[in-house]
């Protein structure tokens, strides 16, 4: 049985940090071109934010030895303690 959008909004809603396409589809054991898909619509309807760092900055996050592509991250809400981790 495939994921759909609500599987998808219902990780982001009880994440405490944005995740990006590859974190998503690892916890719903999904690929991740699938799960932009379901990304796509979600931004569509405005259901979903989205943050996008530059390359070192992602680097810095996610623990990259070498800054690779800049980098999408979605969420629904943050919640204030967690912001100090996305002022970078």
């Amino acid at each position: 049985m495939k994921i759909g959008q609500g599987e998808v909004f219902k990780i982001l809603e009880n994440s405490d940090v944005p995740l990006n396409r590859t974190q998503i589809a690892d916890l719903l054991n999904e690929a991740p071109e699938y799960i932009s898909k379901i990304i796509g619509i979600l931004l569509k309807h405005q259901d979903i934010k989205c943050i996008e760092l530059d390359r070192y900055q992602s680097a810095k996050l996610l623990g990259w030895d070498i800054p690779i592509r800049r980098t999408r991250f979605y969420y629904v809400n943050v919640k204030k303690g967690q912001i100090k981790k996305w002022v970078l």
